[in-house]
């Protein structure tokens, strides 16, 4: 499993694919492994592969509400929306700070016509994020795993149009949303998100995540005058990799 993660991480998908199914084998590992495989059948856009995994994953963990959420979210994406709808439904039912089984409702409803509600939805899972910005940023890196590229932008955009600036300051939140349109192949808005990330204010910016190495580095390839993308990766690196930092 973990040889799986560490290939995954480098860009090895066909390999990371290999060793997680040999990762199924073991108890221990089997949602966890088949919930990685799914998410990289999303990457290839193979919903219905991705389906039979994540029921596989559910299969020895039925409460994890990650699987759940991701099972949703493919539900959806094979315009099942009232199995989606049932799924997300539930798990907000037992743990109504589930903010990906809140977005997905909110996605379906607009999905299903029924304006009022999405919005209503929408509105009620803002409330509930309180204003924080790295519950914005963990929700679009829920969605960039599984290779969702616009559900990501899309809840990156609304912290990027929220009303308080310590959220739409925030320089993660546009390096993340040019990393995305990027992976989108839209190169313009990518560089325009970059660049704008560049002149947000350092203060209190200390990235964690493991997905904001990739971020940072292609940041720094993209735009070489912003000297705050390399600052930031090194203080990423620092504790476990000084040499690279």
């Amino acid at each position: 499993y973990y040889l799986g993660a560490a290939l995954r991480f480098q860009g090895q998908y066909e390999a990371a694919y290999d060793a997680f199914y040999k990762a199924t084998w073991s108890h221990a590992y089997h949602t966890a492994a088949y919930y990685q495989l799914a998410e990289l059948d999303c990457l290839r856009a193979d919903f219905a592969t991705a389906l039979d995994h994540v029921e596989r994953a559910i299969a020895t963990n039925a409460w994890a509400d990650s699987i759940l959420g991701l099972k949703s979210a493919i539900l959806r994406r094979l315009d099942r929306l009232p199995d989606a709808q049932q799924v997300s439904s539930s798990v907000l039912a037992a743990d109504p700070l589930d903010f990906r089984a809140g977005y997905e409702l909110h996605l379906i409803n607009s999905a299903l016509g029924a304006r009022k509600k999405a919005a209503d939805g929408l509105a009620t899972l803002r409330k509930k994020m309180r204003g924080d910005i790295q519950l914005y940023l963990e929700l679009a890196v829920d969605y960039g795993n599984c290779g969702l590229w616009d559900e990501a932008i899309a809840v990156l955009s609304l912290a990027a149009d929220s009303d308080e600036q310590r959220v739409c300051t925030f320089p993660m939140l546009y390096y993340y949303l040019g990393r995305y349109y990027d992976r989108k192949g839209e190169r313009e808005r990518a560089s325009g998100c970059l660049a704008r990330a560049g002149e947000m204010p350092a203060d209190y910016c200390f990235p964690f995540r493991l997905e904001s190495i990739d971020v940072l580095r292609t940041a720094s390839e993209r735009n070489p005058d912003d000297a705050r993308a390399p600052y930031y990766l090194g203080n990423l690196l620092f504790d476990l990799q000084p040499d690279s930092a």
